[in-house]
């Protein structure tokens, strides 16, 4: 939206290219009202189970349909609006701020009237201000390549398994996302909670800190 306000817009992504990153994409459908989400909606979900340690449940009816989106081309959409205004393989180092603001970076020095740091768990941005977090916790995904077309995503509270998080699963018609975030812990966790390990299927890991 800035772009399309004239301001100059520059990105710097330490990252060498688009994807990868450890995130649901569970929107709402007003993003439409922003972006064009065609070709980037893996699944429409119109409620969600959730499940307590005791194995009941209830489902609730979303008014508003939630999109799950292709995380991945969601990220090359956006670059490729910006074209030439992303630089990728730029590491921030330091942020000074005076009349305008200083990046310090790998690659150079850049300057600029407004600085907007979406630099993740371990920001840059934020430490240069002097701002922690109060407390960081995990959020690991399997995506297992597996048809499910329902309409319903699921999840689950038991301390007993996620003493501060919870456990998820959202269908994407081709493929399903399982998740869990808390603190403390593995991949091992959640792969037996799902029998992740029991699917005939192509799985990809991801992971991320989270801070709070």
């Amino acid at each position: 939206s800035l772009v399309e306000k004239n301001f100059k817009v520059l990105v710097l992504e330490q990252k060498k290219q688009t994807g990868g990153k450890a995130c649901s994409g569970l929107v709402s459908q007003d993003i439409s009202k922003y972006i064009p989400v065609k070709g980037l909606v893996e699944s429409e979900l119109d409620s969600c189970i959730l499940y307590s340690p005791e194995g009941k449940n209830i489902k609730l009816d979303i008014k508003q349909k939630t999109f799950a989106l292709d995380r991945d081309k969601l990220d090359k959409f956006l670059v490729d609006r910006l074209k030439s205004q992303v630089k990728f393989g730029v590491k921030v180092d330091s942020v000074e701020v005076g009349d305008n603001v200083k990046v310090k970076t790998n690659q150079g020095e850049f300057t600029s009237r407004f600085l907007v740091g979406c630099d993740g768990a371990n920001s840059v941005v934020r430490n240069s201000f002097d701002q922690k977090p109060m407390d960081t916790v995990v959020g690991l995904m399997v995506m297992a390549e597996e048809k499910d077309l329902s309409n319903s995503f699921e999840v689950w509270f038991d301390s007993d398994l996620v003493k501060d998080g919870f456990l998820w699963k959202i269908p994407r018609g081709r493929r399903v996302e399982y998740g869990v975030l808390g603190t403390g812990i593995k991949f091992d966790l959640l792969e037996d909670f799902f029998k992740i390990g029991k699917k005939k299927c192509v799985c990809e890991r991801r992971a991320a800190p989270i801070p709070t």
